[in-house]
């Protein structure tokens, strides 16, 4: 509850509409992603997209 308190009087900005990229290699996500095998090996791959 102290994180709340803290942060109770800072003024909260407008919102932004996220531009959306014109062509390819503008902008690019990155992301973890953690699965299971069924012999119960954990893979981690690391995803990416091009938003475009």
């Amino acid at each position: 509850m102290a994180s709340c308190e803290a942060n109770a009087g800072l003024p909260v900005p407008e919102r932004q509409p996220l531009v959306r990229p014109m062509q390819p290699n503008e902008v690019w996500s990155m992301d973890f992603v953690f699965d299971e095998l069924a012999s119960g090996r954990r893979v981690k791959t690391l995803t990416i997209v091009d938003d475009c």
